[in-house]
């Protein structure tokens, strides 16, 4: 395990015929000896090391860098002029902390992309803050809508009824009356065209009764 920007040497059992790294981003290494290899730390994260010998043999060994949490905050707290917070979370710097505006987050993010470290920004603006919605209002024609109102009528010597939907147009023009010259109790009730007023929402009856 190395600080980022750290360094250490390897020693090792035999003479050094090849050095190679997964992640070169991660760390740098080759020999400074005939025994000995010299590891670099460069960015925050991990990568294997495989050192083959001149007898044949090979090993590798797991390197991981940690963050220089100090240093990096120090460096964020010149350049933002805030108390910022960074710590290493397995390979992850998370980066804690109040920023004035949006645009300090903004340079934040560019700065910390910059530098080529896997991070995540936990930080947060100071102030209140505002939601930006859009709304969109759609209108509707009355006429348009009551033309849509629906309505049904059924008549017959047994019984007589209509449905339509309040406040729409009449269903039809329409009154319900007995025959010409019919007594009130004969079932036989006609429809005339007395419209039935747009208030009526539901009528009915027995044409006997």
């Amino acid at each position: 395990m190395l600080p980022e920007g750290g360094s250490t040497v390897i020693r090792v059992d035999g003479r050094v015929e090849m050095v190679a790294l997964a992640q070169p981003t991660v760390a740098d290494a080759r020999p400074i000896s005939d025994r000995e290899v010299l590891v670099v730390a460069r960015a925050v994260g991990a990568t294997d090391l495989l050192v083959r010998l001149e007898s044949g043999v090979s090993f590798s060994r797991r390197v991981r860098v940690t963050l220089d949490k100090s240093q990096l905050e120090s460096t964020l707290s010149r350049l933002f002029g805030q108390s910022l917070q960074a710590d290493d979370m397995g390979g992850t710097v998370a980066v804690r902390g109040t920023l004035p505006d949006v645009g300090a987050a903004s340079l934040l993010k560019s700065y910390m992309d910059a530098t080529g470290m896997k991070w995540v920004d936990l930080t947060r603006i100071a102030g209140v803050q505002q939601v930006q919605l859009r709304v969109r209002i759609a209108e509707a024609s009355r006429t348009a809508l009551r033309e849509l109102a629906f309505g049904a009528v059924v008549g017959g010597s047994d019984a007589f009824g209509g449905i339509q939907a309040p406040g729409g147009t009449p269903f039809q023009p329409v009154s319900i009356a007995p025959g010409i010259q019919a007594p009130v109790n004969n079932a036989n009730f006609t429809f005339n065209n007395t419209p039935i007023t747009p208030a009526t929402t539901l009528f009915g009856g027995i044409p006997g009764s």
